[in-house]
């Protein structure tokens, strides 16, 4: 079983201040190597790949001595070793959600049956921030048109359903519940 939030805790703390550059490095690496066909596991391919994506590094311009680049190698590296490297996704998730935590920053995720403009996704995050007590608030807004019109809102265990197929579909259930309707 792959415990991502405890490799995610592993990973920030040992990079401390460097953890949202590692980050972004850990991205890269994780995103080429998903490229990669076959299985790639174990001690020798390994030390390989460190080898390859080292130098790949220095290609592209990072910096082989940055404790954040050094970081996000290294995980790459134990992540292939362990045969883990498919769940490298869900390891940069882990990452995301511990430094919002530490930043205060809050997820939340909005669809909404039309395009949001830019004023009312200001006007949401800044509510959701009075009534959150967070600092920050990250929005991921997805069009889903089946909503026919408003919205639904997620956030952490929390969600709230503002759409007009949800009010339908509720009444739909509380119409039986009722009686039955007749005219």
């Amino acid at each position: 079983m792959f415990l991502a939030e405890r490799w995610a805790l592993a990973f920030v703390g040992a990079s401390g201040t460097y953890a949202e550059a590692g980050l972004e490095v850990l991205k890269a690496l994780i995103s080429a190597m998903g490229r990669v066909s076959g299985v790639v596991s174990g001690t020798a391919a390994s030390r390989e790949a460190g080898r390859l994506l080292g130098e790949a590094l220095i290609k592209a311009g990072f910096d082989p001595g940055d404790r954040g680049t050094r970081f996000a190698l290294g995980t790459v590296v134990l992540l292939i070793k362990k045969g883990r490297l498919k769940q490298g996704k869900l390891l940069i998730q882990g990452i995301e959600k511990v430094l919002d935590q530490r930043e205060g920053i809050l997820p939340a995720a909005v669809e909404a049956a039309f395009p949001l403009d830019a004023e009312f996704q200001h006007t949401l995050r800044e509510l959701l921030k009075q009534r959150t007590g967070a600092r920050e608030i990250r929005l991921t807004v997805t069009e889903v048109p089946e909503l026919l019109g408003g919205c639904r809102l997620r956030m952490g265990g929390f969600s709230l359903d503002a759409s007009l197929r949800g009010q339908i579909q509720k009444m739909a259930a509380e119409i039986p519940a009722a009686g039955g309707f007749s005219w």
